[in-house]
């Protein structure tokens, strides 16, 4: 007969409680107690496909958006040289390059001086020099000056015909672009003087 007493039963060993006597939490062994037994969810995780147009949207949106900043920034830049840059280079900057800073003006107009004239006006030395060239005879030409302009920089002449005595003859009116000056050169029938025909 079998005397040998059965095993005792083993329990596990107690285990420190989470809370102290006077309430506070036992630091040592409350995140362990805490987690004991959870187990974690370790399903993958699927990511949802984003649509052809959707994927578009989020590049231009996205990544896309410094590319379009430059391509804007290019077009802009080309706009502005072909309509402001080119232009102003290439009427301004090489023609006075080329034929220098002095501004001509030129007119035709038929002022009873055998037939039609060509009036040549130009700012040169701080005076107004106007020359007038018949068609019909060349080399008979006839050049006014007027000084006095001290001081002032290269201007514009500009000429206008006017009878402005009602003799019935154009008269020539000789004004600087952005200036109020204005001198009036009176009409004679075959030569401009600056009084009145007949005042002498």
């Amino acid at each position: 007969m079998n005397t040998t007493a059965p095993h005792a039963p083993r329990y596990p060993r107690p285990q420190q409680p989470d809370m102290l006597a006077d309430g506070s939490a036992q630091r040592l062994t409350f995140r362990k107690h805490r987690y004991v037994g959870i187990e974690r969810n370790t399903e993958p995780v699927v990511r949802k496909r984003r649509s052809i147009l959707g994927s578009i949207l989020s590049f231009l949106f996205g990544q896309g958006i410094i590319l379009t900043v430059i391509v804007v920034l290019l077009i802009s830049c080309l706009v502005v040289w072909n309509v402001i840059v080119y232009p102003w280079w290439t009427t301004t900057i090489v023609d006075q390059w080329q034929y220098g800073a002095g501004k001509i003006t030129q007119v035709d107009n038929n002022v009873g001086h055998q037939g039609e004239s060509h009036f040549v006006a130009e700012w040169y030395n701080h005076q107004i020099i106007v020359i007038e060239i018949s068609v019909a005879n060349p080399g008979n030409a006839h050049i006014y000056t007027i000084g006095g302009f001290l001081g002032q920089d290269s201007e514009v002449v500009q000429l206008s015909f006017v009878d402005e005595n009602g003799d019935g003859k154009l008269d020539m009116v000789i004004s600087l672009q952005g200036s109020t000056y204005e001198k009036i050169l009176y009409n004679n029938g075959s030569t401009f003087q600056q009084t009145l025909p007949g005042s002498n």
